[in-house]
């Protein structure tokens, strides 16, 4: 498999977001809740998946993290939605 299409694999991962139990959320949560955190605060954030796609690259992960990672992909990407919602009613 080259780079590329590792890349494009990105969420083909048979582990999902429903996989992240409270548990696991507790256990693994604060490794990567405070970069989704600080991205969802600036002025203009970007979307969450850029941020996922990052940590994903970037590390070596089991598939608990995985699961909660994804878990809060789906979380801020809510947020950053909303967020949208928000400054297209308030022009």
């Amino acid at each position: 498999m080259s780079d590329r299409s590792g890349l494009w694999a990105l969420d083909k991962d048979p582990v999902t977001a429903e996989d992240a139990t409270p548990e696991l959320m507790e256990e693994h949560g604060g490794k990567f809740r405070p970069q989704f955190q600080q991205n969802h605060e600036e002025d203009v954030p970007t979307h969450p998946y850029k941020i996922y796609r990052e940590i994903v690259e970037n590390r070596k992960l089991s598939d608990d993290e995985k699961a909660v990672l994804k878990a809060l992909k789906a979380e801020y990407a809510e947020k950053w939605l909303e967020q949208k919602r928000d400054e297209v009613r308030q022009r």
